[in-house]
């Protein structure tokens, strides 16, 4: 048990100690710096003092061009049982892992993870790191019985505090904080709700200094704690030995400055309901480096560079007029205009125009090599970006395929952290979902109808989770139909096998249509094998049985041509 438990000032003391880490390595201010960089405001705070400010957004181009190449829009989650469950009944075990990756689908489309997942990946390209909080809110309709659902929302990396900053996993932490800005009204509604002391919630500032935030004004910092509680359980195995077994749960409380709005209390959950994600990782910080943290020095040479080739135009590039003004008494701009002109002699001498300065071609030319190096180094090539020309479209592809390799790291820790995810999923399926209807998809007809499930099977059924992750760019549907249906024409594969690896949805009561052709052709071999055993010569040719065609029936080729040959079979 904490020592700060339903104690607010130990609390928020501790919530500022991990603040105070924060700021001690400056989170708080890179973030500002690379927020204001990569939506453009890169000359905020800078005296210019009349000079041009412009600026080519290349960190944005970068970032988002990462953010493509790492992220995919077919993510699919798929349960799938432990090796050690192998004592249960298989059928259910595969029932139940049907039913819990028709829930992950649902989830992912009712928290549009598609969109929320581009939000994680630039939060952690720009702020360093990112994070995922799920929760289960009761007040969602469900169109059923049972109510509430799982909500996934994003959480600033300024606003979650570890127990331990020295470790990245969140896991081990001992205890984790969250931190979100509420209207006054809500926050003692929510303390109202749990017995809480409500006259003592005020108004105050946010801690991280965040300026839209500070603008705001009738708002206080609500800050949710969780930490892991270890207890022992005896358990009895199968043959009457108890023994005790160490097992953790995870506890929760809610306070403000000043109090508790919701006391300590026991989630049910096993996991952290937290997902954390960075780019680059910083040994012994929880904290990671962000990708703009790095080039916004390259991004301001960029940015004086341009200035200065656009001071050099705006005052040397243009042709300028000189004229004697004991002659000329006021220069004339107007189209057409006269020109008094006072004396007499040459009116050539009067006036002439100055050619302008050229600006040598090599600070164009580093300027461009300088903005594509920078591109270079980040996998932002040509070819990535599509700007090259597609001469040949198979060396394309391969130029954008190889170009996308160095991102294939971060790729591999974004889906680990998805993964993750989907056993936060599964955790608050069990401790919140009882039963209820879900949509579950008929393998023999291919609809999907509502049919009920009691989620606490959780509780005693290990499921493990593994990440499907759909086509790339390179590969959708139409391709994969394609390619089938080249090999089945070629002779390459079975009718069975070309049904069986098309997608989902392409033709209606597939598994219906698969079992027929199995059908038919066990009924085809079992007339055969019957009529020869049988004694039916009217099933062999003249000359004897050896020259009947064997059917490419996988697993009954041996036993037809011993039938057929007249051998003793065993």
């Amino acid at each position: 048990m904490p020592e700060t438990r339903n104690d607010p000032a130990k609390l928020w003391a501790e919530y500022k100690s991990g603040m105070s880490y924060k700021q001690q390595i400056g989170l708080y201010d890179t973030v500002a710096i690379n927020r204001n960089f990569y939506i453009g405001r890169q000359w905020e705070g800078v005296e210019a003092n009349g000079l041009p400010t412009p600026s080519i957004p290349v960190l944005k181009l970068i970032v988002r061009h990462q953010i493509a190449a790492i992220l995919s829009d077919n993510i699919k989650m798929i349960a799938s049982p432990f090796s050690g469950t192998v004592f249960m009944d298989q059928s259910y075990l595969k029932y139940v892992t049907n039913v819990i990756s028709s829930k992950f689908e649902q989830l992912f489309e009712f928290n549009f993870l598609s969109t929320l997942l581009r939000e994680y990946v630039t939060n952690a390209e720009v702020d360093g790191d990112a994070c995922l909080y799920s929760w289960f809110d009761p007040d969602i309709e469900t169109g059923q019985w049972a109510r509430g659902d799982i909500v996934t929302e994003i959480v600033e990396n300024s606003r979650v505090v570890f127990g331990n900053p020295n470790d990245r996993r969140v896991q081990k932490q001992p205890w984790i904080m969250i931190a979100r800005r509420m209207v006054l009204e809500d926050a003692k509604r929510e303390a109202k709700q749990y017995d809480g002391d409500e006259e003592s919630i005020v108004e105050d500032t946010d801690e991280t200094n965040n300026y839209h935030q500070n603008l705001a004004s009738g708002k206080c910092t609500v800050v949710m704690k969780f930490w892991r509680e270890y207890y022992t359980e005896k358990v009895q195995d199968k043959i009457g030995n108890t023994q005790s077994v160490r097992k953790s749960r995870i506890m929760a409380e809610e306070f403000t400055a000043g109090t508790i709005i919701r006391k300590a209390y026991d989630t049910g959950l096993k996991l952290y309901p937290i997902t954390w994600f960075s780019i680059d990782n910083i040994p012994n910080s929880y904290h990671g480096q962000a990708v703009i943290t790095g080039l916004i020095d390259d991004q301001i040479a960029i940015n004086k560079m341009l200035a200065m080739v656009e001071l050099s135009l705006t005052t040397t590039a243009f042709p300028k007029v000189i004229y004697d003004g004991t002659r000329i008494a006021k220069w004339d701009n107007r189209v057409g205009g006269a020109i008094k002109v006072i004396g007499g002699g040459d009116v050539r001498n009067a006036a002439a125009i100055i050619n302008p300065a050229t600006i040598d071609s090599q600070i164009y030319q580093f300027i461009n090599f300088f903005i594509d190096k920078v591109k270079e180094m980040l996998g932002a090539t040509s070819a990535a970006l599509g700007e090259a020309k597609a001469y040949n479209t198979s060396a394309l592809v391969a130029n954008q395929r190889a170009s996308a390799i160095p991102h294939d790291v971060t790729r591999t820790a974004l889906y680990q952290s998805i993964e993750d995810l989907g056993r936060i999923y599964m955790d608050l399926m069990r401790v919140n979902y009882g039963e209820r209807y879900t949509m579950m998809r008929n393998e023999s007809t291919g609809v999907s109808a509502p049919a009920m499930f009691d989620f606490s099977v959780l509780n005693r059924l290990p499921l493990s989770i593994k990440l499907d992750v759909g086509a790339s760019s390179y590969w959708s549907e139409i391709t994969t139909v394609q390619t089938l249906g080249d090999l089945l024409t070629n002779g390459k594969i079975e009718l069975v096998d070309y049904l069986d690896r098309l997608p989902e949805g392409i033709i209606p009561q597939k598994q219906e249509l698969i079992d027929k052709i199995n059908e038919a052709v066990k009924a085809k071999q079992d007339a055969m094998l019957n009529g020869v055993a049988g004694g039916n010569t009217k099933m062999l040719p003249s000359g004897g049985g050896n020259n009947i065609p064997i059917p490419s029936i996988r697993g009954n080729s041996e036993l037809q041509r011993a039938v057929l040959s007249g051998a003793k079979v065993s």
